[in-house]
């Protein structure tokens, strides 16, 4: 006897059989009407011959418990089952993944091991919500673990590879109340950082061993603090302004203290130019730089006097990446640079450079010829 719930079908309406995958396409204008039992990958769907229009959101409504139907039964077909596949690993390995289920189709653990069958990752559930994890180095010890809260990520630890059980680094997280992240602090022997973010998921702030970095809720930077480790580099703090458009108008970089002006430099913008300029702290011009940017915010021209000399960028779009013409102050050209994809490391984009009758130089050539430019 077939195992299908009940259904009289009235006139009007007619029967389709429907393959089940996780892709199933939605139809509009029609409804499911049952499910087949210990399914054998088929169920039944009914359309309406004369049925109006739905609307959007009647749509989207409809998608939706298609969508939690589809759920339930692969719910159906994977319960109290271990599901193995295979997954690739980091670089280029090959592992396999173990996914056990509970007797409701609920994900309770997930493995993976290396060819050679030691594991490298466990992973364990509740109610569909991963609540630990842990990485093994090859030889079974520890290497790192993940603590979740409510299925959030609340702390990550990574431990030394010497099997010594150390703790190398650890990172936290904290979750606003509709689940976007907070804050996330590292702590770090070497490389100590943290980040705070506003509600709407633009950062706030961060800071690591060297910057101190403040934002306003649309993302801009207000504020940048720089602590020198050197003596030949002092520690400076730098205020940024905008327009109305949101555009960078102006920086004051301070002494430390916020009381000494060390430079300051000014943006204008005219259609689709911009000209920088930078002055120390006399107020005297240092440089000047013009571009032309494009609608899509690349750079097509630039040019300045930074080294007495005139400085012309090309967007490169295929490559995107720029060619640099470097020309004397009488418009004479110096040597110039292309970019180029490097064949022997893949995906990497690498610049060669020439000199002004063309001929392919080395960088350290390209460098002595714009020192030279300089001193003139």
């Amino acid at each position: 006897m077939a195992n299908f719930f009940d259904i009289s079908i009235p006139k009007g309406i007619t029967t389709n059989t429907v393959s089940l995958s996780n892709n199933v396409k939605q139809q509009e204008n029609t409804f499911d009407v049952g499910i087949k039992a210990n399914s054998d990958k088929t169920y039944s769907k009914i359309e309406h011959s004369n049925s109006q229009p739905l609307s959007e959101e009647q749509k989207a409504e409809k998608q939706k418990a298609n969508q939690k139907q589809l759920d339930e039964m692969a719910k159906m077909k994977r319960a109290g089952k271990t599901i193995s596949s295979t997954v690739s690993g980091a670089g280029g390995s090959t592992l396999t993944m173990l996914e056990t289920y509970d007797k409701n189709g609920e994900l309770k653990t997930v493995q993976t091991k290396r060819s050679d069958g030691s594991i490298s990752y466990t992973a364990n559930y509740d109610n569909g919500k991963q609540i630990s994890g842990e990485g093994y180095f090859e030889d079974g010890t520890i290497a790192s673990k993940s603590e979740f809260k409510d299925g959030n990520l609340i702390k990550e630890t990574s431990y030394s590879s010497d099997g010594s059980g150390k703790v190398e680094s650890s990172t936290s997280y904290e979750y606003f109340p509709n689940g976007k992240l907070k804050s996330e602090v590292r702590e770090n022997p070497l490389f100590p950082s943290k980040k705070e973010y506003y509600e709407n998921g633009n950062l706030k702030f961060e800071q690591d061993s060297s910057n101190i970095n403040e934002y306003d809720e649309t993302g801009k930077l207000l504020k940048k603090t720089f602590k020198s480790h050197i003596e030949e580099e002092p520690s400076s703090v730098t205020y940024y302004e905008y327009d109305k458009e949101g555009r960078e108008v102006s920086s004051s970089t301070y002494s430390e203290d916020g009381k000494t002006l060390i430079s300051k430099t000014e943006t204008q913008y005219t259609g689709n130019k911009t000209c920088t300029i930078v002055y120390d702290a006399s107020g005297k011009e240092k440089f000047r730089t013009e571009e032309e940017i494009m609608s899509d915010g690349s750079i097509i021209r630039r040019e300045d006097n930074q080294f007495l000399s005139r400085t012309k960028v090309v967007h490169d779009e295929k490559l995107n990446s720029e060619e640099t013409y470097v020309y004397t102050e009488n418009g004479d050209l110096i040597a110039y640079s292309k970019p180029y994809i490097n064949t022997e490391e893949e995906g990497v984009i690498d610049d060669k450079y020439y000199d002004a009758k063309g001929n392919e130089i080395s960088y350290d050539e390209y460098v002595t010829i714009l020192e030279r430019s300089r001193e003139k």
